[in-house]
């Protein structure tokens, strides 16, 4: 067993996921920042749009369980990189759609998706991989995400 030192004043189980969570996050930013020149964050944002075109700010906010006005500061990049386009849909309402160089980095992106569900993926059986799913499922739900 791994020992985290004394520094880690925190469970076992708790030091664990949150130093897990950390080291993917940290490797996931890494990793789409040398592939596609943006944050995990405007991935996840460019893949969410291209699997629901039209999408709201709201929609997408709600999505990926973060405020607006993060979904605002993570637009503004990506529009700037022209990425995507809001289509106005009624008087007031816009829908986000992927432009041309949107489609082609979410197509290169997913090779990057897979590469990195691999690699986690990888020495673990199926069996075991679905405990470690059903553990980070209610994990997310018990901490507030959407079941």
């Amino acid at each position: 067993m791994k020992c985290y030192g004394a520094f880690m004043p925190l469970p076992h189980l708790l030091a664990r996921t949150l130093l897990a969570a950390g080291a993917v996050r940290t490797a996931s930013d890494r990793d789409a920042i040398a592939t596609t020149g943006l944050t995990s964050a405007q991935l996840r944002l460019l893949l969410l749009i291209a699997a629901a075109p039209g999408c709201r700010q709201r929609q997408v906010a709600e999505a990926l369980g973060v405020r607006e006005s993060a979904v605002t500061a993570l637009l503004t990049r990506i529009r700037a990189l022209d990425l995507v386009l809001r289509v106005r849909t009624d008087g007031r309402s816009f829908g986000l759609h992927l432009t041309e160089a949107g489609h082609a980095l979410v197509r290169s992106a997913r090779a990057h998706v897979s590469v990195l569900e691999a690699s986690l993926a990888e020495g673990f059986d199926d069996t075991e991989l679905e405990v470690i799913s059903r553990y980070l499922d209610a994990t997310y739900v018990r901490f507030g995400g959407d079941p």
